[in-house]
């Protein structure tokens, strides 16, 4: 992720992909706040619910999602399953999203 300095690079990525979704993830810890730094990037992001409890979570990474599964099943399977059961159970939720997944412009901002 490279920080811009000003909105050519924004604007020539929303000249390009018009169609696609603009997506902004703001990190910070304050209610509200000034945030003067910004990048911003062609992503991949997972639309709809997914499994994780936490409907604050948007993906935007496929490797995450696959952790965030792991953790999700571990927690939430009863049955002691061999490490490649397990393995085989994550790919088959991971396999369940993939058609859920669309490209975007990812707009990050940061204080």
């Amino acid at each position: 992720m490279r920080e811009l300095h000003d909105t050519a690079e924004l604007r020539q990525i929303l000249d390009e992909h018009p169609d696609l979704p603009l997506l902004i993830y703001c990190e910070t810890d304050e209610d509200m706040v000034f945030c003067p730094h910004m990048s911003v990037e062609l992503c991949e992001f997972l639309k709809d619910a997914t499994p994780i409890e936490d409907e604050d979570i948007l993906f935007t990474d496929r490797d995450e999602f696959r952790e965030a599964v792991e953790i999700y099943l571990e927690d939430q399977l009863t049955e002691d399953l061999d490490p490649q059961a397990f393995a085989a159970r994550v790919d088959e939720v991971v396999r369940e999203y993939e058609s859920r997944w669309l490209p975007g412009i990812l707009l990050s901002v940061w204080d």
